[in-house]
């Protein structure tokens, strides 16, 4: 289900006026304005006004909004396929919407939903990126990077346009939004140049991974138990600071610490590059996979 024109439908708090726009100007009265009852396009109170105006309609169906993820509403119903029916009724009311059906395409990701599975991938996406920086005749590679590749910012060859590389590295790190197995290559800063170490972390739920991250950690630590303990708190502040914070929300039954063996880190992925058998391990555990019967995504 789609919103048709869905930031036109807020309403503003404020007072705003707009100039005539051109074929709608009235002879003798150029220099009067329009004052604004609803949004605008490129409005930059746009985005607000109609978020305010579909939360206050989801609430009052009995969606209750997530603390976390601010634009995730959840009603507990049951599976009465009915009640489908029932809500998209509820929204045509008050809103015109276009039901786009069966989702199989969205901003660079293809779809392919099943009874009990939704597998998600961005083959063609990958594939107008190689085009569109003229890369398709580039060797395929079975890793996002050499193993025993070590870069520092200077290694004395020319240096690439700068808007034609940001642009690029746009597109790739959009691609890690379903490719956490590659998100290491994009992400990582050469720490040859300032000996910073990488953290990785993933969160996942059932047998599939929904968060994860790979950044370069902001100090540097002086020891392996140290660029830990940096990596598994947000503050960075003296090191003393960061063990008694872990050491307190522990005590406090917040978190709990386990040990887990270097083979069984996932996470790993995010932090330094593997040889293939190694990073094919890695990438089935985050739930990179291919689809049966289908070429590889």
């Amino acid at each position: 289900m789609d919103v048709k024109s869905a930031f036109l439908n807020g309403f503003l708090q404020e007072e705003i006026y707009v100039k005539q726009p051109n074929g709608f100007v009235i002879k003798g009265q150029e220099e009067k304005v329009y004052l604004l009852k609803k949004t605008l396009y490129g409005l930059k109170q746009a985005p607000r006004v109609w978020y305010s105006r579909i939360n206050d309609h989801l609430m009052h169906l009995g969606f209750q909004k997530s603390v976390s993820e601010i634009t995730l509403y959840v009603r507990h119903d049951g599976s009465n396929l009915a009640l489908i029916e029932e809500f998209k009724q509820e929204m045509k009311k008050l809103f015109e919407m276009t039901d786009l059906g069966l989702m199989t395409y969205f901003l660079g990701m293809e779809i392919t939903q099943k009874k009990n599975e939704i597998f998600i991938c961005q083959k063609k996406y990958a594939k107008e990126i190689l085009k569109k920086f003229h890369l398709g005749e580039c060797k395929p590679m079975n890793t996002p990077m050499n193993q025993k590749e070590k870069l520092i910012k200077e290694d004395g060859t020319d240096k690439v346009d700068e808007a034609y590389f940001r642009s690029l590295i746009g597109c790739l790190m959009y691609l890690t939004s379903i490719r956490p197995d590659k998100i290491y290559a994009f992400d990582w800063a050469g720490s040859l140049d300032d000996m910073k170490s990488t953290s990785g972390y993933c969160f996942s739920m059932g047998s599939n991974v929904f968060s994860w991250c790979s950044k370069k950690q902001e100090v540097v630590a002086q020891s392996t138990a140290e660029a830990e303990f940096i990596s598994a708190v947000a503050a960075t502040k003296h090191f003393n600071v960061k063990l008694f914070h872990l050491r307190e929300v522990q005590e406090s039954g917040k978190t709990c610490l386990v040990y887990s063996c270097t083979e069984d880190q996932a996470a790993d992925i995010f932090t330094k590059s593997f040889s293939l058998n190694r990073f094919e391990f890695l990438r089935n555990k985050l739930g990179v996979c291919s689809l049966q019967g289908k070429e590889e995504c």
